[in-house]
């Protein structure tokens, strides 16, 4: 399903269908509200927004990315991502992620949050599974800045470049059309210098779109770290 880049009033217009007694969609504008009340609460200030709609608005992804402590814009930032749906598709879910603002890479763990289907009374219990939703991503998501920075003093072979390289293809990562761009890398070669290469593919694609391709890229680099865990 194709997606659009979209603002945060396009996102508000989207209107959705009427309930029923078993389902009950909501618009994409009141997940937004109670996310507003969840970073309001924490304190944290957002320092950029994305968000994507499918064509026919039914799907929608969004992306918070937030102030940094650091002015340093080659390092990792907290961010979160978010999802809902008016059609049945998805779960309204919260996952934990990171961004790099000076390549605009973003990277996300690949589990979601999924707090809540649209069943009965999902209006009611939202407001707390939204603010326990984001505690925890925000939580993982600081985690994930420190785990990706540490991608950065792990040292890899040209052989291994290559293997995870054919590996992130294997497991549909990347498309093979993007190997020219992975291999014009020179120069000191590192598990984060990959990632981040990897990761830059990943975020000229529709957000909608790299669920899979997040959560695949997560497993490569974790069985490559401790490989003894997935035997």
């Amino acid at each position: 399903m194709s997606s659009l880049i979209v603002t945060e009033h396009d996102v508000r217009r989207v209107k959705a269908p009427p309930a029923t007694d078993t389902w009950q969609p909501f618009p994409h504008a009141v997940l937004l509200d109670e996310l507003e009340q969840a970073r309001a609460k924490a304190n944290q200030a957002v320092s950029h927004k994305r968000y994507e709609l499918s064509k026919d608005g039914q799907q929608f992804f969004g992306a918070w990315v937030f102030d940094a402590n650091s002015a340093d814009n080659s390092q990792p930032q907290v961010s979160i991502g978010f999802r809902n749906s008016i059609n049945k598709s998805l779960s309204v879910g919260i996952t934990a992620g990171t961004h790099i603002m000076v390549c605009s890479n973003m990277a996300f763990s690949g589990d979601w949050i999924q707090f809540r289907k649209h069943t009965r009374n999902v209006l009611v219990d939202l407001h707390t599974f939204v603010g326990r939703a984001f505690e925890v991503a925000f939580s993982r998501a600081a985690n994930m800045v420190g785990w990706q920075q540490n991608l950065d003093t792990i040292d890899i072979s040209p052989n291994d470049w290559k293997i995870l390289t054919y590996d992130a293809i294997k497991y549909g990562v990347v498309a093979p059309s993007k190997l020219d761009q992975i291999f014009s890398h020179r120069g000191q070669l590192t598990l984060g210098i990959w990632f981040n290469i990897i990761t830059n593919v990943l975020s000229q694609r529709s957000l909608i779109h790299t669920e899979d391709s997040f959560a695949n890229l997560m497993f490569m680099v974790r069985e490559y770290l401790n490989p003894d865990d997935f035997i």
